[in-house]
């Protein structure tokens, strides 16, 4: 990429890049860093960038959780909203619906599906305290709707599945349940589709919910809180800041599962192709070339990752990571921001540099917490203004009138 250079046109030049390289022998790098983060995503915040303008960047997964635990013990009241969020078994509302269908069609010999749906009914239809209830002392008869839900077993397991589902969420008051409306409106789309193709028996639906409905998402609306996506699905998407933390994904580490098909040769040209497995093995082996062109565009693919990742942010990008021995996003941007720090010349603004006992910090342009003005012009039809409305779950009892056709009339005359 040496004689590449990617010219912009934006006029703008307003913006802000920190980077904090931390080493990886010092053990509190990661809590040191993770403090860091919040520290910063505060100061934005007060300065005016709102939390659901801010987006956290990973490379994958691994670390969502880490994440996610430590702004809920830090940052208590800042949301963080990843894809999980948004997952039909996330919903308080569904799981209740899906413990009662466990429980009407086996709830004799699936005696636990009836204790959860009492306790999800205790703690978020009665809004009792999960810590002060003694759940093994109480009755689900005492608890659950008797004469609507319980005595109503054998009549209930007849109705239709799409019909049951509604009779239970009005039967438990599952209104009460707010601001799940989007949740319950996809969940009976994806229900109405599964029933043109497939049987409407409690135990088949139960079946589908388990191996594909629960992890499907809902179209997700804007939240109030700071979204947590992967690089990947990042990709045509912009945020007015982007955080990266964790950045010190591996350049050269291939998955357990992935082989790589190479031609034959003697003494192993028995077979044209062999599948082998990429690693430290193969480089010494007769497919050290393959594994070197294998290496090669895994580096390029993994500079790719980045390259999407530092292009999101409209004003400020804040990156975390740490210099290892192996080949790192973590030591390609250290190693690249050591050098870059050390030109001087009109070519670039000068890069700050500042060391303190946790890390090395390069920063580059101010903080920009102005959010951009948004157009009033309505006159291109092509391009309306929208507004976000709201729409509520409403669940009604179905009347069934059947109406006598015209050949049943002509039969009874004649």
């Amino acid at each position: 990429y040496g004689d590449v250079k990617q010219k912009c046109n934006k006029k703008e030049t307003r913006g802000w890049v920190r980077t904090a390289v931390f080493d990886s022998q010092n053990k509190a790098w990661e809590e040191q860093m993770l403090n860091d983060l919040c520290e910063q995503v505060e100061d934005l915040h007060r300065g005016g960038v709102p939390y659901d303008e801010m987006c956290i960047l990973q490379r994958d997964r691994n670390k969502v959780d880490n994440l996610i635990a430590y702004f809920k013990e830090h940052l208590p009241h800042v949301n963080l909203v990843s894809d999980e969020a948004f997952k039909l078994e996330s919903s308080k509302t569904l799981n209740i619906i899906v413990h009662a269908l466990k429980y009407l069609y086996d709830g004799e010999n699936d005696p636990v599906s009836l204790h959860i749906l009492m306790q999800r009914y205790l703690v978020d239809i009665k809004h009792a305290t999960p810590q002060t209830t003694d759940y093994t002392l109480v009755k689900p008869e005492s608890i659950l709707p008797r004469e609507t839900f319980l005595d109503r077993k054998d009549e209930l397991v007849t109705y239709p599945i799409s019909e049951l589902c509604e009779e239970i969420y009005s039967v438990l008051d599952l209104k009460e349940i707010k601001g799940e409306d989007s949740y319950l409106l996809c969940f009976y789309d994806e229900l109405s589709a599964y029933l043109q193709n497939a049987p409407g028996d409690i135990a088949s639906f139960l079946e589908y919910w388990d191996s594909d409905l629960k992890v499907k998402a809902i179209p997700a609306c804007k939240v109030n809180g700071i979204s947590i996506i992967t690089i990947h699905k990042s990709k045509g998407l912009q945020y007015h800041t982007v955080l990266m933390p964790y950045c010190n994904f591996s350049f050269e580490k291939f998955k357990a599962d992935e082989l790589l098909w190479c031609d034959t040769q003697k003494p192993f040209d028995g077979m044209e192709v062999l599948p082998i497995q990429p690693g430290k093995k193969m480089r010494n082996s007769l497919f050290s070339s393959e594994m070197e062109i294998e290496t090669m565009q895994k580096n390029i693919e993994e500079l790719n990752a980045l390259y999407v990742a530092f292009t999101r942010p409209e004003k400020n990008l804040l990156v975390w990571c740490n210099q290892d021995k192996s080949l790192t996003a973590g030591n390609v941007i250290s190693r690249t921001l050591e050098k870059v720090a050390l030109i001087d010349g009109e070519a670039h603004e000068p890069i700050l540099t500042e060391d303190d006992e946790a890390c090395t910090i390069y920063t580059q342009g101010e903080p920009v917490y102005e959010l951009k003005q948004q157009e009033t012009d309505n006159s291109n039809r092509l391009n309306p203004s929208y507004e976000q409305a709201e729409i509520a779950m409403c669940s009604h009892h179905r009347r069934h009138d059947f109406k006598q056709s015209t050949e049943g009339m002509l039969f009874i005359e004649e």
